[in-house]
């Protein structure tokens, strides 16, 4: 069965009647309108490295309440960690690093040592754009640049990735 969610400024609706809505469009499109449809609900993410998958989630370190998402800063040729909140549209994080606002960081697993920074340019600053894998399948991509609050969700199965999703709220 569906489960109900509630957009504000939208009523509620189920997710199969979003994804109806919204077809014909591209993957990236129908859930980025989800998600910006939903733009005062913010839920937490699990994710793991595109490359060697380990899990980026350090739960005895909470940001907003749940476990951050745990990475590698390279800023000005020192590494540092960075944590990140795992709640999806929060932009809270920890970090010893004092990063200038508008640099850009490479940003690394803490596993591999393996870049999370991809070709993809953010397409408000050009900076380019890190990405990590989602547990619920599908990619988080968010902006390399500090201050920059780029940032979106891909999806192959819209459905399956809003029902997997809303169950962790």
């Amino acid at each position: 069965s569906d489960r109900m969610m509630t957009f504000v400024g939208h009523g509620p609706a189920t997710t199969r009647q979003i994804s109806k809505g919204l077809q014909g469009r591209s993957k990236l499109l129908r859930f980025t309108a989800v998600l910006r449809a939903a733009r005062m609900i913010m839920f937490p993410v699990s994710v793991h490295c595109p490359h060697c998958n380990a899990s980026l989630m350090d739960r005895d370190q909470l940001i907003d309440g749940y476990p951050a998402i745990s990475l590698t800063l390279e800023y000005l040729g020192d590494r540092t960690p960075l944590l990140l909140s795992s709640i999806y549209g929060s932009f809270r994080y920890a970090s010893k690093s004092p990063v200038v606002a508008g640099d850009f960081t490479e940003l690394l697993c803490p596993h591999c040592e393996e870049s999370l920074i991809t070709d993809s340019p953010c397409e408000v600053c050009t900076a380019p754009l890190a990405m990590l894998h989602l547990s619920v399948g599908g990619d988080v991509l968010f902006c390399s640049r500090r201050g920059c609050k780029v940032h979106r969700a891909e999806t192959d199965d819209l459905e399956r990735s809003m029902i997997e999703l809303t169950k962790r709220r």
